[in-house]
């Protein structure tokens, strides 16, 4: 089936069917389906096309990876099943389950499909199958990591001056002795595990974390400071003392997750928001001031005064040799509400 968009935030066509979106959880989807979340245009299972970035559709379990929840919320999803996510801990999936931590889009036991960039996913260990073979035995000479032939002269060019950022560090997942953490300190879950002044930077792989050096690990989340700053507070209205969304803050499926006087920027992809730094999670809405938004500094072109000939001066006379395409039985990508 073609990925469609048959509404958004729920109205006459919910709960949404088979490869039907824009869903934002799974009991928005009718029985036997679950909501399949994205970054961007990842494959949905069962399902054909690319649909809209970022938007979500409706898809069968079968194994495949799906968003269930995030940080115990919601409570009812918790503990997560097989190829479920996102997981920060063992005590995070059901019983006899592993939580599987990524780097990027790794290949989890077990699952099917690519899932969310960075996001990790419950597996069942016993699923596992060992290597068919044993590693290669150590070998026998020792290695000489001196250079034969060092250099004597020193570099040409001095080096870099010192950032003045500070570099990403992971110093503890869910808590802990160091909570709440300080700046550019990671793993986050939320802005209450950051100190006073800073907000949780949630990333969907290493993108950059404002007022901080490096990558760090890709799908962890530091702690930074706010300063219009592309921030994920929320989302679908939780937690709920996050809504609504102050300025450059996500994620927004409408201007009434907004503050008053902030309207909701769809975005597609990694769109850059009006008056906000930063690039933010990929795919998601954030919102903004919209009277922050400065207009072209000059007018339009004016219309030219000679007419512009759309006829060609050497027309071709005879026809094409080859016949035009016979139409697609595939179905266009549509916008029902």
């Amino acid at each position: 089936l073609p990925l469609v968009i048959m509404g958004d935030n729920g109205g006459d066509n919910f709960p949404l069917g088979r490869c039907e979106g824009d869903c934002d959880s799974h009991d928005q989807c009718q029985s036997g389906l679950l909501c399949y979340q994205r970054g961007g245009t990842e494959p949905v299972p069962g399902c054909d096309g690319t649909g809209i970035s970022g938007k979500d559709y409706c898809a069968e379990k079968k194994n495949n990876l799906f968003i269930s929840g995030n940080n115990g919320n919601p409570s009812s999803s918790f503990p997560l099943g097989l190829c479920e996510g996102d997981c920060d801990n063992d005590g995070d999936c059901a019983d006899g389950l592993v939580c599987f931590e990524r780097s990027g889009m790794d290949v989890v036991p077990g699952c099917a499909g690519l899932g969310v960039y960075g996001k990790d996913y419950c597996y069942d260990p016993n699923l596992s199958s060992p290597t068919s073979s044993s590693t290669s035995p150590p070998t026998s000479t020792p290695i000489n990591l001196i250079s034969s032939s060092p250099t004597y002269q020193p570099s040409k060019s001095p080096t870099k001056a010192p950032s003045s950022d500070l570099p990403l560090v992971i110093m503890g997942d869910n808590g802990g002795d160091n909570f709440p953490l300080g700046r550019c300190e990671g793993d986050c879950d939320s802005h209450d595990q950051c100190q006073s002044g800073l907000l949780c930077y949630q990333r969907g792989g290493t993108e950059p974390v404002p007022g901080c050096d490096g990558t760090g690990i890709s799908g962890k989340d530091y702690c930074a400071e706010k300063k219009n700053n592309l921030f994920i507070s929320g989302n679908n209205g939780n937690p709920s003392s996050s809504f609504p969304l102050g300025l450059c803050e996500g994620d927004c499926d409408n201007d009434g997750d907004c503050a008053d006087g902030l309207v909701c920027f769809e975005r597609s992809g990694m769109d850059v928001v009006p008056g906000c730094a930063g690039l933010g999670v990929y795919g998601k809405d954030y919102c903004y001031d919209p009277n922050l938004s400065s207009p072209t500094s000059s007018s339009t072109s004016p219309p030219t005064s000679t007419p512009i000939n759309l006829i060609s001066s050497s027309p071709t006379y005879q026809p094409s040799k080859s016949p035009t395409k016979a139409p697609s039985s595939d179905l266009p990508l549509v916008i029902m509400g």
